[in-house]
């Protein structure tokens, strides 16, 4: 089992009600602050809570031999549970949103939506 920790940026919805969560994975060579014009939009955080999350071996996250989608789509649970989030929706940018579609394949009970942007098939 992988021991690491999550980089993460939080952006809180505008009303605390509000319980949805959206997580936002960047591409290869990227980080958590490429989603920041999109994650702390005001129209976006009247809807949900959104994370943006650095992938393992990128920006704040923590280092580990394995990247497989199998194991990014298991990191987005573990961070998912982490966090105490039973559902959310996903999208990603590029090797994101191969990994936005994994976490969907494999844990469809989990995941309300999911959107790639620019991923290769």
């Amino acid at each position: 089992e992988k021991e690491f920790t999550f980089g993460f940026k939080f952006y809180p919805a505008t009303d605390a009600a509000v319980k949805r969560a959206t997580f936002l994975l960047h591409g290869l060579y990227g980080c958590k602050e490429e989603w920041n014009h999109i994650a702390s939009s005001h129209k976006i955080l009247e809807l949900t809570n959104v994370y943006a999350i650095d992938a393992v071996n990128h920006g704040d996250t923590s280092h580990h031999p394995n990247m497989t989608f199998e194991d990014q789509a298991e990191d987005i649970i573990n961070f998912a549970d982490e966090q105490k989030i039973e559902k959310f929706s996903v999208a990603g940018h590029s090797m994101g949103g191969r990994a936005a579609m994994k976490v969907a394949i494999m844990f469809p009970e989990r995941v309300q939506a999911v959107m790639s942007i620019d991923a290769p098939a």
